[in-house]
């Protein structure tokens, strides 16, 4: 996670030192600018051009942020590019726990779940979900693919290691293939420990 990579006064030679490459990142919780409160700008005139400098590395290609508004400080002269996606949509969630996510609770039998949510499509990444899957702690994770599958874009590799995760009582993934509307998938996301 990016939050756990950037803190705030890590200097600019520590992501060149030990990255060499290009590469991108999810940011969950980015920070608030700066207000204009007397303490605010003795923070910004203590740490004047060493706030964020990790972000401006030329080895940042992009940032994925799940959050709207409020990032434009982050970035300045456009690196990393910054893309900014809602965390959750804006539908509620449901009133009552719909069935399925009991059900998911009870397969999972306190397992942390890793969801898949969606239209379930190849190109959406289900071989790479599938793979972790089985090679996750099993006493651990408990997967879950929750939406309408497109069944003829998923290879050869996918289909095997579905059918063999699904198999038996203590199956490691929860195959859900039907179309849901908006509240049950956001009470799905809301039962996830991943996505």
């Amino acid at each position: 996670f990016v939050d756990s990579f950037i803190t705030e006064l890590m200097p600019r030679s520590a992501v060149d030192a030990h990255v060499r490459c290009p590469f991108a990142g999810l940011w969950f919780k980015p920070p608030r600018p700066l207000g204009w409160s007397a303490r605010d700008i003795a923070k910004r005139i203590v740490r004047w051009g060493r706030r964020y400098a990790s972000l401006r590395s030329p080895h940042w290609a992009a940032i994925l942020l799940l959050d709207t508004a409020g990032y434009g400080h982050l970035a300045p002269a456009g690196q990393p590019r910054i893309v900014g996606i809602p965390e959750f949509s804006v539908t509620s969630l449901p009133a009552v726990e719909p069935a399925i996510v009991k059900e998911i609770r009870e397969h999972a039998a306190g397992r942390r779940i890793c969801s898949l949510v969606g239209s379930l499509e190849g190109r959406k990444g289900v071989r790479a979900f599938l793979r972790s899957a089985a090679v996750a702690p099993e006493d651990e994770w408990f997967f879950v693919m929750a939406g309408k599958a497109a069944w003829d874009t998923f290879d050869a590799e996918s289909r095997e290691i579905l059918e063999r995760l699904r198999g038996g009582t203590d199956g490691r993934v929860y195959l859900a293939d039907r179309w849901f509307d908006d509240e049950t998938l956001n009470a799905i996301v809301a039962a996830s420990g991943l996505l």
